[in-house]
């Protein structure tokens, strides 16, 4: 589970978020964001996050009077996303989109399923598994800055 919270809330009030991106390509709406947008007092920001692939991944957004709107669709391998929240007030609804990010930075939407609630189980196993991933990471940088060769983690 990967989300802005309260201190990202502080933040985007303060002006004082920032963008965390893991090198994506750029779309018309993150280069709005770096542009320095600002919405009913908040500073605009965006988050970039690794998804696992071929594993259906749920999204829970929320901005301005759009409270928590959930969706979940199945992430590709290599592929990249960008996900928004549209407030549709004639409609008193909001809408999110998921869209693939295509080379040139065009976007095309991806099929959306309905959001299924986590079991607390879930989320432990999800949560260990993240911690656990973490230290190999932690643990092959260290034997890399120290000149040995890692050994070779086989995907799961």
């Amino acid at each position: 589970m990967v989300g802005g919270g309260l201190a990202n809330s502080f933040k985007s009030l303060t002006g004082t978020a920032s963008n965390l991106s893991i090198g994506m390509p750029e779309t018309e709406r993150s280069r709005q964001v770096q542009a320095g947008g600002w919405n009913m007092g908040n500073q605009w920001y965006y988050q970039e996050h690794e998804l696992p692939p071929a594993e259906v991944s749920t999204l829970r957004l929320t901005v301005g009077n759009c409270q928590w709107v959930s969706a979940a669709f199945m992430p590709v391998p290599g592929v990249d996303y960008e996900a928004h929240l549209v407030a549709e007030p004639q409609l008193k609804r909001c809408v999110m989109t998921i869209n693939r990010i295509l080379p040139a930075g065009d976007l095309k939407p991806v099929p959306l399923l309905p959001a299924k609630k986590c079991t607390p189980e879930e989320i432990a196993v999800r949560r260990a598994a993240a911690e656990e991933r973490a230290a190999m990471d932690k643990e092959i940088a260290r034997m890399r800055a120290a000149g040995v060769v890692p050994p070779v983690i086989a995907p799961r």
